[in-house]
Order: C-alpha cells, then structure tokens, then sequence
C-alpha cells in the first residue's frame, strides 16, 4: 500500500529538482527521493504527470505527452525545474493549481493576469488520449456547448468567461471560481441534509438543466460532485 500522497510525491520531486544544478535522470530521481522512505512508483510516475501537465518541470528538449507517461516512460526520462515558470494561456490566464479532476476535463484554480487580477476557475478537457479525428470532433462539440452555455443566463449555470485555444492546441473554458465546495462534500461534512434545505438548490439547479437542455445541451452527469456552491451558498451545475 502506498503511505504517502501524490501531492506529497510532487512536493519532493520539485524540493530534489530545485537542489539540482543539471538535469534528474527518472531512475535517479525515483532512487534519491526513496532515501531514507521508500515512494510509491505509481505516485511518483503518477505526480510527474501532473507537474509536466502544470508546466512545473520540464524535459530538455522534448515536450512529452504527459497523459501517455507510464512508469517505464517516467523512468527513461530526465527533468528540470520549468524555465519558463507559470503556465500561461493566451497571455490573459495564469493557471495556479488542479482543484478537480473527472472523466473528461480538468479543472484549476487561475488567475485573470490583467483588470485586477481575480480568481476564476479554467476547464482543461482531457482530449489527448483520442485518435486525432475523434478528437478533433470532441473539441469541436466541446467549443459548440461552450457557446451556447455562455449565452444562457440563469443562477444555477456558471458564468462563461472565455472559450479558446492556447497557441499550442490547448482547449480551456474560463468560468468563475465556485469557492462553497460541493453537495458530496457538504454531505460528508454534515450527514444527511433537510429536506427544506434540499429544495432550496435542487429547484434553481432543475431550472437551469431544463433551461440548458431546451438549448440543446445535455449534461450527461448529474451527480452530487457537479453540484457547486458559491461562497454564498447558491447552487450551480457544473461539469456539462
């Protein structure tokens, strides 16, 4: 069983990373950080993603699918902290860090780089494990749902900043920042909830799909995780 977290395998590859003067073979990397506790490989392949998705690090000369690294490919690699530092899209968003992950898209906390700097929340769908054509499809039906969303205006749909891609290809939705947590995380925190308190944010969250879907879009995954709330308690659906 794996004893520590992923995030806590990140945190030591960047601590080794940013002692390093040239670049960290894998295998090397993985046998200096278990001493003196062994790391989980799969964590550690696991949380190399993640920092090669976040632009943290990089490898010299190359720009590795991160979503294609197994462990054998983590291993085979070598890395260095990122030159260029923050993961910048388009120039207007600096993405922070990953708050959400599901099936299709990933979600992080960024930051608008101009007017004041506010936080917002920036969708990176998960498309490059598709054949080119399907994923090409998929953009395209991602980009066409995006629109009709941030036309929608309703309380229980989440405002649609910008729809775009990066000059590198990267799909991403800029939306607002949805700080109250989830219903599955406000059910686990409190146990079951009152019925008075359920109709209160199932009634605009119902408004709104059946607003959406006289639009053409379907969300395809209502669960308690897509349920959101703002820092004043309103409901939003997430996730379409």
């Amino acid at each position: 069983m794996c004893r520590e977290s992923v995030s806590s395998a990140r945190e030591r590859i960047l601590r080794v990373l940013e002692t390093s003067t040239t670049a960290a073979p894998g295998e090397g990397l993985l046998q200096t950080l278990s001493v003196p506790s062994p790391i989980c490989p799969a964590h550690f392949s696991y949380a190399i993603g993640r920092l090669l998705e976040e632009r943290r690090i990089r490898v010299p000369g190359q720009a590795p699918s991160p979503a294609k690294l197994g462990l054998k490919e983590c291993l085979g690699l070598s890395y260095v902290l990122s030159s260029d530092g923050a993961w910048i899209l388009n120039d207007r968003w600096e993405v922070l860090d990953l708050i959400g992950r599901g099936g299709m898209a990933e979600v992080y906390r960024g930051r608008q780089i101009k007017l004041g700097g506010r936080l917002v929340a920036i969708k990176i769908p998960s498309v490059d494990h598709l054949e080119p054509t399907v994923r090409a499809e998929a953009i395209e039906r991602t980009k066409r749902e995006a629109l009709i969303l941030a036309g929608i205006s309703h309380p229980a749909i989440p405002t649609i900043l910008e729809a775009d891609q990066d000059s590198d290809g990267t799909l991403y939705f800029v939306m607002e920042l949805l700080e109250g947590g989830s219903l599955s995380e406000r059910i686990q925190k409190r146990g079951p909830l009152l019925w008075e308190e359920v109709i209160d944010f199932l009634v605009p969250a119902a408004d709104g799909l059946a607003l959406a879907s006289s639009r053409g879009i379907r969300h395809r995954d209502i669960k308690p995780q897509n349920l959101m709330f703002d820092a004043a308690g309103r409901v939003r659906v997430t996730d379409f």
